[in-house]
């Protein structure tokens, strides 16, 4: 995939900046601990009426975000694409995991899908947090984590299991 490497360079390597590095940095930190998703679900479901409201919007939210989680370890596994810090630069071992592939993004599928979920939820904020979620898919690019098809593949799970959750649990 000589684009991905080629599009992968431009962001990487063209565009960067110290600046830069560290905001997408900060992004992709919040996003590992999923602070801005989070504290905006558990803020919805307090606001929530009932307990009833509260479990089911509990259970819409979590359970595709989990399937999400589930389906992208396991593409990790059979696909096994290491990321470009196989190819451009040693990265240093920061999971507990023995293994670094990089397809899908995890930290982007969980995005789009916490953004697909919640913005079904909250219409009103669909679009700041599809905003929000590829802003940490191209952070993922940025600071060299994942090749843009990475974080694509990831962008489409994502809502893909979302969407299909919805469809199923009508």
């Amino acid at each position: 995939m000589k684009w991905d490497q080629q599009l992968f360079q431009l962001i990487n390597e063209t565009l960067h900046n110290s600046f830069a590095f560290t905001f997408f940095s900060a992004i992709t930190n919040v996003a590992d601990i999923a602070v801005f998703f989070l504290t905006v679900f558990f803020i919805y479901a307090l606001i929530s009426k009932t307990k009833a409201k509260t479990t089911k919007i509990i259970f819409n939210v979590l359970t595709p975000v989990f399937i999400v989680f589930v389906i992208t370890v396991i593409l990790k596994l059979i696909i096994q694409r290491p990321g470009p810090e196989a190819f451009v630069r040693p990265w240093p071992e920061f999971s507990p995991f023995p293994w670094h592939y990089a397809f899908p993004s995890g930290h982007t599928s969980r995005a789009f899908a916490f953004a697909a979920v919640l913005g079904q939820q909250l219409p009103m904020w669909r679009w700041p947090l599809l905003s929000a979620a590829s802003l940490i898919g191209f952070s993922r690019i940025y600071i060299g984590a994942h090749f843009p098809a990475d974080v694509i593949a990831g962008a489409l799970l994502g809502v893909l299991v979302v969407f299909l959750f919805k469809k199923l649990h009508k």
